[in-house]
């Protein structure tokens, strides 16, 4: 037996030892307890300006603890003795939660580390019976630094400006209204808990406050909004999402304003709350039908087709391996019955909109992939658009065949074509799906991703090489005066992730880029030059890639982690640490 599958044998056999304790909770009252305990612990982590590694480190065991325990509760039994439990925070029960949380979290992580060892990085070590040594190598590579660095400078640019917006005269008096609903219409229920009423100006500010958030999350424009999953629009999904964190939002404003008027109320006993399906169900389609309204051709919703959503949203027995690798999207609510559910705080600030994608991949794998097809026409004429926004007179081709002695050897997805200089950009495009902190899944959609980009890039040298330019601009439908010496480029544009691209796509006239990274490129194509062509557009995404120096993770101090029996410590090589 190799030492990677003992390892995680070793980690099932730890895991086991909670299971008991989890499937004879008749009420559900420890999984209650551990949602409880991680919207508390984010609320607070929430405040701190600057977190510590500490701090960090603990919402990251602690929610890959809880996500494992709400999976192995609702796994173990098949229902529960009443529809959902409420309770206060009580001191012995928050011990115990806590090191379940922790152990399984640790348990998570050894998971992720194995994942890690066993896409190539580091190796492992049995130091004892069921003791290991996982050693990292001396420089451990951040692969995606730059593309990380551009998406945070546009989600920080437009959060500034939102906060402009915020700031201005006419919506700080918004502000103060929304504060004067919340004192009014919050008020205490069965005197340790929270109730309160519904405005409209409160529903608008909420709601236009998690559409912004939303807006920036990877994956939020997958799909164009008209596109179908079981039937139903991504437009009355995402709507949905929306509606569901801006009660996230809407809530925690509430209970700030509940204990400022009650301060004999606990903030920690009511950021978690209860919800009744049925209600739960009409809400969501009130919002849908409300805020959808706006949108010109929008189709309204009736209850069947809000509890599809719901069933979407919501996570259950009905869907239990949506969460079940280590690293998996937060849900936003947790369906304990047939009738009652919890609603989660934390989901609405993880990632929301890669747990309705996941969701959706789940429940219609059929949509699904129909569906990944029609993305490449999105982004085909998303191309277009940004490259046409900065470049005059660029004309189109889209998938052209590259056909060699009657065979057809590859596609190209799009091809820009630039007659007064004469420049040929061959783009092909791939919509990767988002994998998060899924180590698993990013090693095997990266491996996927340098396949195809290495045997196009091989296929279009071959075409270029064999044919001869007179069937090249045969197959550009391009007259022979078009240009007697083209310049032709080649890049793979990919929609989320192209850092693994780096060691595949080589060569003066090839290069790569993201989404974000591409449309960076055009807007400095237009800052620095006062006409820019597609060359110059090219030579920019070329020198971003090229002037991108190795950025590596800092150094690890050792840690050893600890479960029952079970030890690793992970270790790297020539640490600076002593």
């Amino acid at each position: 037996m190799s030492i990677l599958k003992s390892f995680f044998e070793d980690l099932n056999q730890e895991e086991s030892k909670f299971i008991p304790a989890l499937a004879s909770d008749n009420l559900g009252l420890l999984m209650r307890c551990a949602i409880n305990e991680l919207d508390w612990y984010h609320y607070n982590y929430s405040k701190v300006a600057q977190p510590n590694d500490e701090q960090r480190e603990q919402l990251y065991i602690l929610q890959l603890g809880v996500s494992r325990i709400i999976k192995t509760v609702l796994e173990s039994r098949e229902s529960f003795d009443v529809p959902v439990v409420t309770t206060t925070r009580k001191p012995d029960l928050t011990m115990k939660v806590l090191s379940l949380a922790s152990g399984m979290g640790i348990i998570q992580h050894g998971r992720r580390v194995a994942q890690t060892i066993a896409s190539g990085v580091g190796e492992i070590k049995k130091i004892g019976q069921t003791k290991y040594e996982i050693v990292l190598p001396e420089e451990i590579e951040d692969d995606d630094f730059y593309e990380r660095a551009i998406l945070e400078h546009y989600n920080r640019e437009s959060r500034r400006n939102f906060a402009d917006i915020l700031n201005h005269e006419k919506l700080q008096e918004v502000e103060k209204e929304v504060d004067q609903k919340l004192s009014e219409l919050v008020y205490p229920f069965m005197d340790h808990y929270i109730g309160y009423g519904a405005d409209p100006i409160l529903d608008d500010y909420f709601f236009g406050l998690a559409s912004h958030e939303l807006s920036l999350q990877e994956g939020y424009d997958a799909y164009h909004y008209a596109i179908e999953f079981g039937g139903i629009r991504i437009q009355h999904y995402m709507l949905a999402l929306k509606f569901l964190v801006s009660h996230s939002m809407r809530h925690e404003r509430f209970v700030e304003a509940l204990v400022k008027k009650c301060p004999e109320i606990k903030l920690e006993n009511i950021l978690t709350i209860s919800a009744d399906i049925g209600p739960f169900v009409e809400s969501i389609r009130d919002a849908v039908n409300y805020f959808g309204s706006v949108y010109e051709g929008f189709e309204a919703i009736g209850l069947d087709k809000a509890n599809q959503i719901f069933n979407v949203l919501t996570y259950g027995r009905e869907n239990l391996n949506l969460i079940d690798p280590p690293g998996s999207p937060y849900p936003l609510s947790i369906k304990c019955s047939e009738s009652g559910a919890i609603r989660a705080l934390f989901g609405a600030h993880s990632e929301p909109v890669r747990y309705l994608l996941e969701s959706l991949r789940f429940h219609f794998p059929k949509d699904y992939d129909k569906n990944q097809a029609a993305r490449e026409a999105s982004l085909q004429r998303a191309v277009r658009r940004v490259i046409d926004e900065a470049i005059n007179d660029i004309e189109y081709l889209e998938n052209v065949k590259m056909r060699l002695n009657g065979q057809v050897l590859s596609d190209i997805d799009l091809v820009a074509l630039e007659k007064s200089s004469g420049t040929i950009v061959f783009f092909q495009l791939k919509h990767q799906e988002l994998y998060g902190a899924e180590i698993h899944s990013r090693s095997i959609r990266n491996g996927r991703l340098k396949s195809q980009a290495r045997d196009w890039m091989h296929a279009v040298r071959v075409w270029v090489y064999k044919s001869g330019i007179d069937a090249i601009f045969k197959a550009l439908q391009l007259p022979k005066s078009w240009s007697k010496n083209p310049q032709i480029f080649q890049v793979i544009i990919s929609r989320h992730y192209a850092y693994a691209l780096k060691d595949i796509v080589s060569g003066e006239s090839s290069s790569f880029a993201n989404w974000p990274q591409l449309f960076n490129a055009v807007q400095l194509a237009q800052k620095n030059h006062k006409s820019p062509t597609l060359r110059d557009l090219f030579s920019i995404i070329k020198e971003t890639q090229q002037k991108a120096e190795k950025v590596t993770h800092l150094p690890e101090p050792p840690v050893k982690w600890k479960v029952h029996e079970l030890e690793f410590q992970i270790t790297q090589e020539q640490s600076s640490y002593t």
